[in-house]
């Protein structure tokens, strides 16, 4: 169990809209989570919207209606995350001056072996994962040898820890992907909670 702070600078509202929109039309069910828009609410009507007013609108819906949200968060940090649970969520607008939109999400659940190995193969930072483990000095070939016997928990948070140290490098690619994705949005910090 973790938590993940998501910061933002800034979201391509427009974009968003017309991601959403298209996607209630192949979805009948509507989106993640069973959510829909009231017919008479067009995209048209939510794009005239100032970006700021949006965002407030989005964050006291989704704080109104987490429940339902929460499926949609996990599709966002799944293709990050693996296979993932989230247990809580919150949202908030304008946190902070450069922070357009803050997202945490309690992720109750990961499928460690995934996350870990995703992680190493993205960050293979061997100093890193001897600190994790609390064996700074030790060297790669005992490393390795670590990695075979390692519990689900220790796998969590050795792989939160290669996030941690590489946040940097991971908003990079994630602000590439999004963009490449056609969904542009600005990272502009991470964090990775674990409780104490």
């Amino acid at each position: 169990m973790f938590k993940l702070i998501a910061d933002f600078s800034d979201i391509e509202t427009d974009t968003l809209i017309d991601a959403a929109f298209e996607a209630m039309r192949s979805m009948p069910a509507g989106l993640p989570g069973g959510l829909k828009l009231p017919p008479f609410i067009t995209a048209g009507m939510l794009k005239s919207m100032p970006k700021n007013a949006f965002v407030e609108t989005f964050v006291q819906s989704f704080n109104s209606a987490e429940e339902k949200m929460l499926p949609l968060i996990t599709m966002c940090l799944s293709p990050y995350l693996g296979r993932i649970r989230v247990d809580a969520g919150e949202t908030r607008a304008n946190p902070a001056p450069g922070v357009l939109l803050s997202v945490e999400a309690l992720v109750g659940q990961a499928d460690e072996d995934w996350l870990f190995q995703r992680m190493f193969s993205l960050f293979p930072d061997w100093a890193c994962l001897g600190e994790a483990l609390k064996e700074p000095d030790a060297g790669e070939t005992r490393l390795r040898e670590r990695i075979a016997g390692l519990t689900p928990p220790e796998k969590e948070f050795a792989a939160l820890r290669l996030m941690s140290t590489h946040r940097a490098e991971l908003i990079e690619r994630i602000n590439r992907e999004t963009a490449e994705k056609g969904t542009p949005m600005e990272v502009c910090g991470l964090r990775f909670l674990m409780p104490a």
